[in-house]
């Protein structure tokens, strides 16, 4: 009997596996942004769709450059007066990706958490403790979601073959070189979502 107690109590006190609570997060993938991409364009949507469609994520965030009379002011609407402007066909997330239930949090700067942007708050609301960005560009608007992500405390991942760059391959492998550089092993390959993720233990 004695021993039947303490094996029910060492189940009761064993640490239990609980899901990190972890959001997708598509960055920059409007048609016209999308149509200067020439470096694996097709891989990189497909390892959206595959990841978005994987269940193992609690949200998935389509955050995309929005400009629009009364937002929030911006540099980049300046540096980039032709794209990014709302409700214009071009500002609108590409066909491959409408069937996949992202929702849509307005972006303004380079770094999706940036310049009045939501996405931070929204996040914590949901619970969200790592983030795993895919998108465009790697040297660019990636990297800085990743740093600011990083900054926000949120457990911080990079899709190597979710994300590329106007620059081609060698603007994808630099932005990768100062990602890692920065925030250490962070980037990772799709598999480690399309089949059983990271547990944390309580």
């Amino acid at each position: 009997m004695r021993r039947i107690l303490f094996l029910l109590w060492a189940m009761w006190a064993m640490p239990v596996a609980q899901a990190i609570r972890r959001a997708l997060v598509v960055v920059d993938m409007t048609v016209e942004q999308v149509a200067n991409i020439s470096f694996q364009k097709d891989k990189m949507i497909q390892t959206i769709r595959e990841l978005a469609q994987s269940g193992t994520f609690d949200a998935l965030i389509d955050s995309h450059l929005w400009f629009e009379k009364g937002g929030p002011p911006s540099s980049l609407a300046e540096m980039f007066p032709h794209i990014g402007h709302a409700g214009t066909p071009g500002a609108e997330l590409i066909p491959e990706l409408r069937d996949l239930g992202l929702e849509f949090v307005k972006k303004y700067q380079y770094s999706c958490f940036a310049g009045g942007a939501d996405l931070e708050s929204h996040l914590h609301k949901l619970g969200i403790e790592e983030v795993v960005i895919t998108g465009i560009n790697t040297d660019y608007c990636v990297m800085a979601t990743a740093l600011d992500s990083f900054y926000n405390m949120f457990q911080t991942r990079v899709v190597e073959s979710g994300v590329s760059s106007f620059n081609g391959k060698a603007g994808h492998l630099e932005g990768l070189k100062s990602i890692r550089r920065f925030l250490g092993n962070i980037v990772v390959g799709p598999e480690e979502y399309l089949q059983t993720g990271p547990v944390a233990w309580l």
